[in-house]
């Protein structure tokens, strides 16, 4: 029937199309040139980009420092837009934007004036937020959706494996949700993961953790990065999944800049992470 028609449909693009659309995505600085430069120049808009580690391995001090920089003009890293952060953890610190702010040069008042926080603390409360997220993306020029953490809840409310059908089930539920923001809107959406050891991490110490979600989480993350530790305040990221760009590794640093590359001149490296 497709065929017969001289006029494509409405929901069908001809690959070139897709190809000048693509060109067209903007994308996030994450504060670290390193890290920017593995995948496309920061976090891509239209896409879901998720970050699992092991505690402290710097997944919230992205998000803090991607919430600060969304703001700024492009020319600075960012697109002159508003943040959503979605807080699952209680780990949302005002004082760390004001900090990463004012390290950077900041307009501390432009930058909080552009973070939009929704605190969850249920299942059910973290489904309504990300509902009612949709219809204030375009009135309020939100570009970037953090969810920190996609699994928190998830996790806690249904933890028998008896419950693992109904909770891959809403997990699968809420990812689309984001994919649809991501792609309609052109918003860029930042999830963070927790990861949990493989079996044989105590035969084999140096075995990576794996992210908790299975199949679901990663089908419907676009690119997934893992996180790890080296050293006090050295944190390495690397791409497990991307459909545009090879795996690869980029160091970084977390410091007062929220996170910035070990090299760069003049870079304080924060004491408590």
């Amino acid at each position: 029937m497709l065929a017969q028609q001289n006029v494509p449909h409405k929901r069908i693009f001809m690959a070139s199309d897709v190809h000048k659309r693509s060109q067209n995505l903007e994308a996030i600085s994450t504060g670290s040139h390193n890290l920017d430069s593995i995948f496309g120049g920061g976090i891509e808009t239209g896409a879901v980009t998720q970050f699992y580690g092991q505690p402290a391995s710097g997944k919230t001090q992205i998000c803090h420092c991607v919430a600060t920089i969304i703001a700024q003009p492009k020319s600075h890293g960012g697109l002159s837009a508003k943040a959503l952060y979605i807080d699952t953890e209680g780990t949302f610190r005002s004082e760390r934007i004001q900090q990463i702010a004012g390290t950077r040069g900041f307009d501390i008042d432009q930058v909080f004036n552009n973070i939009m926080v929704a605190d969850a603390h249920s299942v059910m409360e973290q489904e309504a937020i990300v509902k009612e997220a949709e219809s204030i993306i375009v009135p309020q020029n939100i570009r970037l959706l953090l969810v920190d953490s996609i699994i928190n809840y998830y996790k806690a409310e249904y933890p028998e494996r008896s419950m693992l059908a109904e909770r891959q089930h809403k997990i699968n539920v809420m990812m689309h949700l984001l994919q649809k923001i991501a792609r309609t809107y052109r918003t860029a959406v930042i999830i963070t993961n927790q990861v949990q050891s493989e079996p044989d991490s105590f035969v084999n110490p140096r075995s990576e953790p794996t992210a908790i979600g299975g199949y679901v989480l990663s089908h419907t993350s676009t690119h997934i990065l893992s996180l790890r530790l080296s050293g006090r305040d050295r944190r390495i990221a690397k791409i497990v999944k991307s459909p545009s760009y090879p795996q690869a590794d980029a160091r970084f640093l977390l410091c007062e800049k929220g996170i910035a590359d070990p090299e760069e001149e003049g870079v304080r490296s924060c004491q408590k992470q």
